[in-house]
């Protein structure tokens, strides 16, 4: 009887760890527009004054990278004009979405760096879509990917997948709207590695003491060149 008590305790502790060990981390889609705290809900005649709204958020200022990037973007205006254009078929829908998360409507913009907001875009990585999601991140998100469809392309689907990842990276990175930008793009895990770097060394967490690729780097300033001229029309 003794022998059997000990072996029902082994399989019972062997199965209790087995149970834990599959229990996932807090899953990407397990985030509710109630969750995300941001500016109260507001009424705008269009949808460039809704990305230029006075109550915006703040992201970190890169006054010498984003200068360069603008220059580029304003040095063929017919085809920055064109650039811009593309993407009027699909802001309001972007916005609404945004909106319900209360995320920066700044965000917006993410797909002119991502895609040009062409629904078709395909890079060599297998990214897809307005927002270049990746395969794994389209199959967290229930977009269907098969022989006949491909959900990434749809810019509806693709849009409610991409802010609901935003949604869940603004709140993971305690809603700091620079540090979602580059963990869209370089990966949350990899980003809270280097976060640990620097704070573990008493550093300041800023995007210039981040270790990130260039690529990555340069992601922010890209966006923050197209939100100033979206946001100085007349000037430039």
């Amino acid at each position: 009887m003794e022998r059997l008590f000990v072996i029902f305790i082994s399989i019972s502790i062997f199965y209790g760890c087995a149970n834990i060990s599959i229990i996932p981390a807090r899953p990407y889609i397990d985030i509710e527009p109630s969750e995300i705290i941001g500016p109260e809900e507001e009424k705008y005649s269009d949808i460039w004054s809704r990305i230029n709204s006075e109550n915006n958020f703040s992201f970190d200022p890169l006054p010498s990278e984003t200068s360069k990037y603008k220059k580029r973007f304003l040095k063929n205006r017919k085809h920055f004009n064109e650039l811009i254009a593309n993407g009027e078929y699909y802001l309001y829908e972007v916005l609404e979405e945004l909106d319900r998360y209360r995320l920066p409507p700044e965000y917006a913009l993410l797909p002119y760096i991502e895609s040009n907001y062409d629904p078709f875009s395909i890079s060599s990585s297998g990214a897809v879509g307005l927002w270049q999601l990746m395969p794994t991140t389209g199959r967290i998100y229930d977009l269907e990917k098969s022989w006949w469809v491909e959900e990434r392309h749809d810019p509806i689907l693709s849009t409610k997948a991409a802010i609901k990842y935003l949604a869940y990276l603004y709140n993971r990175f305690d809603r700091n709207p620079t540090l979602t930008l580059i963990a869209y793009h370089a990966g949350p895990t990899y980003l809270e590695k280097q976060i640990r770097i620097l704070e573990s060394r008493g550093r300041e967490v800023t995007l210039k003491n981040l270790k990130l690729s260039k690529e990555s780097f340069n992601y922010v300033p890209k966006f923050l060149a197209i939100n100033k001229i979206v946001k100085n029309p007349y000037k430039y």
